[in-house]
């Protein structure tokens, strides 16, 4: 399974492929983004497509950490069940990372479709908010998830 990507096309180039209609945070070029880091993702809302950034690694409310899921089984694992029916995503990328041993070492090999096109990858999501913390009243009502 692929634990490392790359997302370094434009944003022109990354609207124009995906048709994007909203962009919800700064777009950077990325040649090496893994678990636990930030990702861009497509999600729709309201009828629109929106290039936003999500971190990598479903976490549910009562599991462990997860980065990847199996195609064949991810409908029979817990983890991901709640999430296939309503909260999937696509993963814009133009590279995937697979690791080669030669000898006693490793190394990061990258694998690109053509001529470096970019393509998307299936994912889902969890929305959550930290419970930890109370919520701070100069935000209330600045938005709906204040509330």
């Amino acid at each position: 399974m692929c634990r490392r990507f790359s997302l370094s096309a434009g944003i022109d180039e990354v609207n124009e492929r995906f048709g994007i209609h909203r962009v919800m945070y700064y777009y950077k070029s990325r040649y090496n983004i893994s678990p636990t880091q930030t990702m861009p993702v497509i999600v729709q809302e309201q009828g629109e497509r929106v290039l936003d950034e999500y971190r990598w690694g479903l976490v549910p409310y009562w599991g462990k950490d997860a980065v990847n899921a199996d195609f064949t089984t991810v409908d029979q694992n817990p983890t991901y069940r709640r999430a296939i029916d309503t909260r999937r995503c696509v993963i814009p990328c133009n590279g995937l990372y697979y690791w080669r041993t030669i000898g006693k070492r490793g190394y990061a090999v990258r694998t690109v479709i053509g001529e470096n096109e970019i393509f998307g990858m299936a994912g889902l999501y969890e929305t959550w908010r930290d419970a930890s913390r109370q919520r701070n009243e100069n935000m209330h009502g600045l938005n709906d998830r204040s509330e």
